[in-house]
């Protein structure tokens, strides 16, 4: 399936801005959010932290997506798409 590459715009709405009503859970490099897109399809946005080093961010979204996009799990979420507009970085 390919990515989408998704807009910081859309994913905000999608998360109402990043609301605490939608927060997920953190991580060592960001936080993920529950999103509805405009299709209704729910999803989780994880969000790269602010002030974060901007290469090793991009590195570490470029693992992510090289590793969940390769691997089947009932217990993980297929990769959709990506954000990459620095310093906006976010998985979907």
């Amino acid at each position: 399936m390919p990515l989408s590459l998704f807009t910081v715009d859309e994913l905000r709405e999608a998360t109402d801005d990043f609301a605490t009503s939608r927060f997920l859970g953190a991580g060592g490099c960001g936080r993920v959010f529950r999103g509805t897109l405009a299709s209704g399809e729910v999803v989780a946005v994880k969000r790269w932290a602010a002030g974060t080093d901007a290469q090793l961010s991009l590195t570490e979204l470029m693992n992510e997506l090289y590793t969940l996009g390769s691997i089947a799990h009932p217990n993980l979420l297929p990769v959709l798409g990506f954000v990459c507009q620095p310093p906006e970085l976010m998985l979907v």
